[in-house]
């Protein structure tokens, strides 16, 4: 019998191998993957065989050669490992994206991953299921109309089209993309010392005549719009939305990266657990694709609208932006405004109806029928292509039959309202549960889009008083003619997506601060506990407290989440804590970048425990009912993500800085009157410039094409080349550490280092030559901080994390640190409990061996002088003084969910390579009921207290990977689904 070197089956002859190679998918995958890995080594190889004196100059001498591992980018795999002293035992911690289970560390630190270690760790590889292999269909290839476009402008003698030489096409994008002011840019080109020989431009009206003759994606229009019995128009002004989307297809930014094809993805071949992220892996994209003709192409259009100030103090002027992309792009690419995936689609009307002339509910009434009116006139080129086809032509000139269908519409709760045609404050826009039913923890029978029209129908054919009634009762309102009507396929209801900032960071999340404050009996005290928390890398400090705080923006409202529970227990009720808890557990959940069947069960239990334990408001009078529409709108996000992908692939957060770049900064450049228009010119200029950068660029072959994957740290670990203090006094740095001592340590690293045998009741001498060299050791290298670069693994696309520790005696400040110890004789038996974390069917959080929360004391490197005797041939790099607390235990805290952190009776220091350290940790006092001491500060807290809970929530990475994550075996031995722990334990992806 001869089995697949792949998945193990067993077949009769290699030719029955040969066979299932061929058909299998998933193995003919490894197979070829496994070729080109022999390809690629036997090629390196050969390459370093003949460079191998140059890469060995270049980096002999830049202090991290041990922190440089071999990395393959299809895994993301990032390894920490020790220096590589003499027969020692690597201890590696990997954090992989799709592995499931722990795979046993690497015996040496030298050693280079073979190709079998890569077609072991493919076997956890996510399975992709593609049902629908004719999608996307592509025809003969035509020609790139992004090239077409400036076929005729761009020549020889003339390289950069309309502008006479490349010192006015310089200057005018210069002046256009750093929006510069047109007096700016006149008065610059009058300086004769700063004119150039070749410069043809004398005024700002010259530049913007050539910017004028510059080829355009698509034109602004105008449209008046009149209501009935008001003289005064609506201006809208808009674009073809259709010439948008073919802009965006042809885009050669986005080329080889675009999304077509529907697809299931799952954490096994098992199947058992689902994942989603981008649009194409949710619902959606399977049912509409089964409607639609065989080869057709989904071209997924989301839309956001948000009416924003233009002014920041007076004048009160406001534009009503829309904002469209296509979901083909990736969403790591959409939520980079500098890729400028998103394109403004119109400015709708801002003035107001006349309160004079109609009633408030009349007046209501027109402002909804307006916008309808607008957002008619701006999708309608949207309908033709959604019912029929349009045939789009992307960067590589390939056609494909494109149709146009309304997917997702990012807009807060409002907006929402406005859009679905449903009663605000009295209804969803999602499903017909009403406002008295909104406090209930299950969502309600989802809307259809049919019978919205059917009802809003039917009430116009009713009396007025029989009209209201009818559409009260199902909340909605009367809207005769809808924009979304007559788009086909459309589903306007499904397409309300959920929003976290308006609706949990600034939603929910505000309300839970506010119950919790009026809660606390003293907020003197309150405050000061958050003026006391310990300082930590990115998370913002509030001097004065959090009660005074007014207009709190989203980054703010974060900040305070993550130190909400640490300042809160002891002062509140327990059950108000896990209230607490519980929500917060669900905002963090809720914005995964992948998700899995596992993790949407989590964020359904994060918010069932929250309306198991939300009664504690009701209790205190804090709240007499929760009949609020964001707490019904969490009832929604598990559909969403399964129906739309992960939420931020419509997040408002990422329209939200959009306003800066096409309104605040357009309306910046105008004079102020009349401004819609200059808006509109500016913008239209500032696109034809970014427009034409990108085709010299392309025809140049200089296009920078953004990464599909994350950039891989360099160095997992960082620090500055050279010291704060290059000869810090030994003596000087005994009085810096006052109890904590640094002799011992230093003597026990040594004998580990050297491997001098221990006896029970007996320490070891040093080698005499070692000895003498710490005797004679007056002076070190001292650095004050390290930073830590932690491989964000939820998709490849993930930016990395980062987070610093200082040990500065200038500042006072010892941060806490995760360190991995290693060797029984300093770090105990096994894990962090005295068990190996390593179970069957999990992986995350602690795949550790032992580790431990310590607080960094000092960053010092040997002198080359003392290196030699003291460590002999082969040196460690930089050292690390830790002064460890007592090993945390293997359950969190009942209440707020955090660990137990403690001192312990005695100061219990060691010496580590920096390389053990893994990132810095938060921790918070036990503040308990009692008042603080309002002497303490943010520096001198950890010195008094002795028990601290150690904070998962500091930042998104600390949140994902700081715990227990234990599951029970798997029927499959292959293939073990990861388990899911609670509401927290479940980035397995």
């Amino acid at each position: 019998m001869i089995k697949c070197h792949f998945c193990r089956r067993p077949f009769k002859n290699s030719q029955g191998v040969s066979t299932h190679l061929a058909q299998d998918a998933v193995c003919r995958k490894r197979l070829q993957k496994c070729r080109r890995l022999v390809a690629d080594r036997v090629a390196e190889e050969h390459h370093r065989a003949n460079d191998s004196d140059s890469d060995e100059s270049q980096h002999s001498n830049d202090g991290f050669q041990h922190l440089r591992s071999p990395r393959d980018e299809s895994y993301f795999d990032i390894t920490y490992n020790p220096s590589p002293s003499p027969d020692r035992t690597q201890l590696a911690m990997v954090a992989s994206v799709n592995s499931s289970q722990p795979k046993p560390p690497p015996t040496s630190s030298a050693r280079r991953p073979t190709v079998a270690d890569e077609l072991e760790d493919d076997g956890t590889e996510d399975f992709v299921d593609i049902d629908f292999t004719a999608a996307a269909e592509s025809k003969k290839r035509q020609r790139v109309p992004f090239s077409s476009d400036y076929e005729n402008m761009v020549t020889k003698d003339r390289p950069r089209g309309p502008f006479p030489t490349v010192a006015d096409w310089e200057i005018a994008e210069w002046s256009t993309i750093e929006s510069v002011s047109d007096a700016a840019v006149s008065r610059l080109l009058t300086i004769q010392s700063a004119r150039s020989d070749n410069l043809k431009a004398k005024s700002t009206r010259d530049l913007h005549s050539y910017i004028d003759k510059l080829p355009n994606s698509a034109e602004f229009q105008h449209k008046e719009l009149h209501i009935e019995g008001q003289n005064t128009p609506f201006d809208c002004f808009y674009r073809n939305a259709l010439d948008l989307v073919r802009d965006l297809l042809g885009d050669p930014t986005y080329e080889d990266q675009l999304l077509f094809q529907p697809v299931r993805r799952y954490t096994s071949r098992s199947k058992k657990s689902r994942k989603y992220s981008e649009w194409n892996t949710g619902e959606w994209a399977w049912e509409i694709q089964a409607k639609l003709p065989c080869g057709a192409t989904t071209i997924p259009i989301i839309l956001a609208t948000d009416k924003t100030e233009l002014t920041s103090f007076t004048g009160k002027q406001t534009c009503y932006p829309v904002y469209m992309t296509i979901g083909n792009i990736p969403k790591h690419l959409r939520r980079q405004p500098s890729m400028r995936s998103w394109r403004l689609l119109a400015y709708l009307p801002t003035g107001k109806v006349d309160g004079t002339i109609f009633s408030a509910n009349t007046a209501r009434k027109l402002r909804a029928q307006l916008f309808h009116r607008c957002m008619t006139l701006v999708c309608k080129p949207l309908f033709e292509p959604a019912n029929k086809g349009e045939v789009f032509i992307d960067s590589h000139g390939v056609a494909r039959t494109c149709y146009t269908i309304l997917v997702a519409y990012a807009a807060d709760y409002p907006e929402q309202c406005l859009i679905a045609c449903v009663r605000y404050g009295q209804a969803c826009p999602i499903c017909d549960t009403l406002l008295a039913d909104f406090d209930k923890d299950e969502p309600g029978d989802l809307r259809s889009q049919e019978d919205t029209i059917a009802t809003i129908d039917f009430a116009r054919q009713q009396s007025a008083q029989e009209s209201n009634a009818t559409l009260k009762a199902a909340g909605l309102t009367n809207v005769p003619e809808p924009f979304w009507k007559m788009w086909p396929h459309a589903n306007i209801h499904a397409a309300m997506s959920s929003d976290v900032l308006h609706q949990l960071v600034q939603g929910m999340g505000k309300h839970l601060v506010s119950w919790l404050i009026e809660l606390v009996d003293d907020e003197d005290e309150l405050d000061a506990r958050f003026q006391r928390i310990p300082y930590a890398t990115g998370l913002r400090r509030f001097r004065d407290g959090i009660s005074t705080l007014s207009n709190v923006s989203g980054t703010e409202h974060k900040a305070i989440y993550a130190q909400l529970l640490g300042c809160i227990h002891g002062i509140v009720p327990d059950d108000a804590v896990r209230a607490a808890c519980a929500l917060l557990d669900f905002i963090y959940v809720a914005q995964y970048e992948c998700h899995s069947d596992d993790t949407l069960t989590s964020l359904s239990t994060a918010l069932s425990d929250f309306h198991e334990y939300k009664k504690v408001f009701k209790e205190h009078n804090i709240r007499s009912d929760f009949n609020l529409p964001k707490l019904h709108a969490c009832q929604h996000y598990v559909q969403c993500i399964r129906r739309l992908g992960t939420v931020d692939n419509y997040n408002t957060e990422c329209t939200e800085r959009l306003h800066i770049d096409l309104a605040k900064h357009a309306y910046a450049a105008t004079n102020k009157r009349d401004y819609e228009i200059q808006m509109c010119r500016w913008l239209q200029r500032r696109e034809a410039v970014l427009r034409f950068r990108t085709f010299l660029d392309w025809k140049a072959d200089k296009l920078v094409r953004p990464p599909r994957h994350a950039a891989p740290p360099a160095h997992p670990i960082l620090l500055r080349k050279k010291p704060h203090r290059q000869h810090y006094k030994l003596a000087d740095l005994k009085k810096d550490l006052g109890e904590v001592k640094i002799s011992e340590p230093l003597e026990d690293f040594l004998r580990r280092w050297h491997k001098s045998p221990t006896w029970r009741g007996y320490t070891t001498v040093l080698p005499p030559l070692v000895s003498s060299a710490l005797a004679r050791l007056s002076y070190v290298s001292l650095w004050y901080h390290v930073k830590f670069v932690t491989p964000n693994t939820e998709t490849l696309a993930s930016k990395n994390s980062r987070s610093t520790a200082y040990a500065s005696p200038v500042r006072g400040q010892y941060d806490p640190v995760l360190v991995r110890l290693l060797g029984e004789d300093v770090a105990g038996c096994g894990g962090i409990n005295g068990t190996s974390s390593f179970t069957t069917t999990t992986f995350f959080l602690l795949i550790l061996l032992d580790l431990r929360v310590g607080r960094l004391r000092a960053i010092f490197k040997i002198p080359e002088l003392f290196s030699d005797d003291l460590f002999g041939v082969t040196q460690p790099d930089h050292l690390a003084l830790v002064e460890l607390y007592l090993p945390l235990g293997r359950r969190e805290d009942t209440v707020n969910g955090m660990y137990n952190v403690q001192k312990p009776p005695h100061s219990i220091a060691v010496v580590v390579e920096v390389n053990s350290l893994r990132r810095a940790a938060h921790l918070f006092p036990k503040f308990g009921a009692q008042r603080v001491d309002r002497k303490l500060t943010s520096l001198t807290v950890l010195n008094k207290y002795t028990d601290f809970y150690l904070n998962n929530r500091v930042d998104k990475d600390a949140y994902r990977n700081t715990y227990w994550d234990v599951g029970e075996d798997d029927d499959d031995e292959d293939e073990a689904a990861p388990a899911s722990s609670h509401s927290r334990s479940c980035n397995h992806l």
